[in-house]
């Protein structure tokens, strides 16, 4: 499996975005994790389908209940207590910490606001959309979701391929080969 570059900055504007929408637009007016980290997924299935490329460069982990933004969920358990997340920034832990509280061991609270100039208009489209999808579901209807041909396609506890993630949200060839040129790219650039 090849990763990309994981944008710390982009991960966390995302999950603030998120979590603010869910706050105002789910039926429980809370940000669940689970919901959250599924919304992520989707938003970044469709912006690898269409764009090529994911929002911040996190990969996904077949879980057995559904797919999970190993990165960003590294840096949501660091924040409660019960994980480790380490940054290249000396700067991004207190960041972090001031940015997001996790209430419950599964309720995310934005401390911030979203800087939206870390992300750009198709990743805003693509998390809105995923949002506006996914945001009434339980949590039955979203595992069943997102367990989808490319979570069915990785063994569990293991990484879900790009390419499988672009096919499932309706990549043909000719996209899904662009998935891998920017795969390529993003492994050859220094980071």
């Amino acid at each position: 499996m090849r990763y990309a570059k994981f944008d710390e900055n982009k991960a966390l504007t995302a999950v603030l975005f998120v979590a603010r929408e869910l706050q105002t637009k789910s039926p429980e007016k809370r940000a669940d994790l689970y919901k959250l980290l599924k919304v992520l997924y989707f938003a970044d299935r469709a912006h690898l389908s269409r764009y090529n490329r994911t929002i911040a460069g996190d990969h996904y982990v077949a879980m057995s209940k559904g797919p999970v933004p190993s990165r960003i969920f590294d840096m949501i358990k660091s924040i409660r207590g019960d994980g480790y997340y380490n940054s290249k920034s000396a700067f991004f832990g207190a960041k972090l910490s001031n940015s997001l509280h996790v209430q419950a061991h599964i309720s995310i609270i934005p401390m911030d606001e979203p800087d939206f100039d870390e992300l750009s208009e198709t990743d805003v489209e693509c998390l809105k959309e995923a949002i506006e999808e996914y945001k009434n579901l339980t949590f039955g209807q979203l595992k069943n979701a997102s367990h989808d041909e490319a979570f069915e396609k990785a063994d569990e506890d293991d990484c879900i391929s790009f390419e499988d993630m672009a096919a499932a949200g309706g990549a043909d060839q000719r996209e899904i080969g662009f998935v891998r040129n920017w795969l390529e790219n993003e492994n050859f650039l220094p980071g």
